[in-house]
């Protein structure tokens, strides 16, 4: 057994600290909302001082916008991985228990819309966010749906994405309403109504 110790580099160390201060984030914003969270429990929750906390995000909202894109990579790549095993049928069975995903996320996002909705700055910065998951999973249909264009692509992931946020409400709201399979079948209702708009376009004497 070796006598020498690894000493974690000052990037490491750095990028250490940050995921630290992301993960206490989650916990307390889940606890107190974002209006209740504060960047010092954050921090106290994390092990950090509110310098630290700052060195690496300068604001409360920043924190909130980089814990998203983190979960919002961390949901590419489970879809990735959910599309390569079994396609939009895969996707739609990931899908079939709304309630049971993420149940705290649906709610900060939402008090975040609010928040950001009322201040232009973070409203662009939400967008900004938002437009990465947008672009990552029209990639993702554009790959798995052969033929459909990127515009298409394009609007398939706003609509499995606005699919996805509004059953994810009703189902908090009234459980019993959302059918397990409603979101596939949506899905596959916009994918096949695109295609056979597209088909129509390309015989125009198809009644």
């Amino acid at each position: 057994m070796s006598i020498w110790r690894t000493v974690p580099t000052r990037a490491e160390t750095k990028a250490a600290t940050r995921q630290a201060i992301l993960d206490a984030a989650a916990e307390v914003f889940a606890a107190e909302g974002f209006g209740g969270a504060s960047v010092r429990r954050i921090a106290q929750v994390a092990g950090h001082t509110t310098g630290a906390l700052f060195a690496h995000f300068p604001t409360k909202e920043a924190v909130f916008l980089a814990l998203l894109e983190d979960r919002y990579d961390r949901k590419l790549s489970a879809v990735t991985e959910t599309l390569a095993q079994g396609g939009l049928s895969g996707l739609s069975d990931r899908f079939s228990h709304l309630g049971q995903l993420e149940p705290d996320e649906d709610l900060l996002a939402t008090e975040f819309w609010l928040y950001a909705a009322r201040r232009p700055e973070v409203s662009q910065r939400l967008s900004d966010v938002q437009a990465r998951l947008r672009s990552g999973v029209a990639v993702l249909v554009s790959a798995n749906v052969p033929g459909l264009s990127a515009v298409d692509a394009e609007r398939v992931a706003t609509a499995i994405l606005a699919i996805g946020d509004g059953l994810g409400t009703q189902a908090r709201l009234h459980p019993a309403a959302v059918d397990p399979h409603l979101f596939g079948d949506c899905v596959r209702a916009v994918v096949a109504g695109l295609t056979d708009r597209r088909e129509t376009r390309a015989s125009p004497s198809r009644r």
